[in-house]
Formats: structure tokens, C-alpha cells, sequence
């Protein structure tokens, strides 16, 4: 995608307090650049780097998919850019590598790769870097059933017994 410069953002910031609003809920627009300018920037300390195995191995697979080095502190989902379809390629090499099966409420418990990789090392069951195979992942899935099929199913069941 191509934009102009005028077009592009250049810079941007996140507030962990509320932003200034009436009485009535809506946002004070005419605050956000004082309140912008005036906001200083306190850079996070680098944390140190975790050194076990399976922190690297995540480390390297974010890496290859997104494209960017994260940081172990940095939330997978909004800072590295994670959609939907990511995190469950997420689970997915997570589950074959680790032989660990993660859900939506766990991984919202642990959003960064250190709270991960602390994790598995507690409950892995293996250790090895396996890439996502999406045809066997998907030939090991059942097919869904087609509601209407089931609804016809259960009217000539009940039909047969009048």
C-alpha cells in the first residue's frame, strides 16, 4: 500500500489513563494535542532476554511470521501485530512443538513471549521446532455438520413416530 507522506503516521502515543470527556461521554477533542505535546515519553527498561529453549523458539517463529524481532516483554496481540488468524497459527505451532494445547483465556492470561515461554517450560511435554503443516491440521478435522441436514434429520424422526 502506498500513501503519501502527508497521509502517513508518523508518530503516535498510548495513554494508560482516560482521555478527557464531557459530561455526556464524548471525548474533548480540543484537549488531545495539549495533552499529547504535554505527555513525556518514559522509555520501558529492556528487560532482560530469558535464555531457556523454548522462550528461543517462540522468539524465532514470531520472527519468521512477522517479520520483526520482539521483545520479551512486548503483547503479542497489539505491539507485535498478532491478528486472529496468527495467534491460532500460533496454537497450532505451539501444540506441535510443545505438545501443549492452548485456548483464547489462557493465552489472554500470558500476552507477552516471556509469560509464554515461562509456561510451556512448567508444562511441556516435548521440546522441538516443528513448522505448521496445515494440510495434515486440516485433514485431521472432522467435517461439520450441515444444520439443515440435522434439522431434517430430527423432522423425519419425529414425523416417523406420528
Amino acid at each position: 500500500m502506498k500513501a503519501h507522506n502527508y497521509e502517513k503516521i508518523l508518530d503516535y502515543k498510548l495513554f494508560e489513563e482516560e482521555l478527557p470527556k464531557t459530561r455526556v461521554g464524548k471525548i474533548r477533542r480540543f484537549m488531545l494535542p495539549d495533552l499529547y505535546e504535554k505527555n513525556e515519553i518514559t522509555k520501558k527498561e529492556k528487560t532482560p532476554e530469558p535464555t531457556d529453549e523454548a522462550y528461543k523458539i517462540l522468539k524465532e517463529y514470531v520472527k519468521k511470521n512477522k517479520g520483526i524481532e520482539p521483545q520479551p516483554e512486548e503483547n503479542l496481540e497489539l505491539e507485535i501485530g498478532m491478528d486472529s488468524l496468527d495467534i491460532v497459527e500460533f496454537f497450532a505451532f505451539i501444540e506441535n512443538s510443545f505438545g501443549i494445547q492452548l485456548d483464547e483465556e489462557k493465552f489472554a492470561e500470558m500476552p507477552n513471549l516471556k509469560l509464554l515461554s515461562e509456561y510451556i517450560n512448567q508444562k511441556a511435554t516435548k521440546f522441538e521446532d516443528n513448522d505448521v503443516d496445515w494440510k495434515q491440521i486440516i485433514s485431521q478435522t472432522k467435517p461439520i455438520e450441515d444444520n439443515k441436514m440435522m434439522a431434517n434429520k430430527i423432522i423425519k424422526g419425529i414425523s416417523a413416530n406420528y
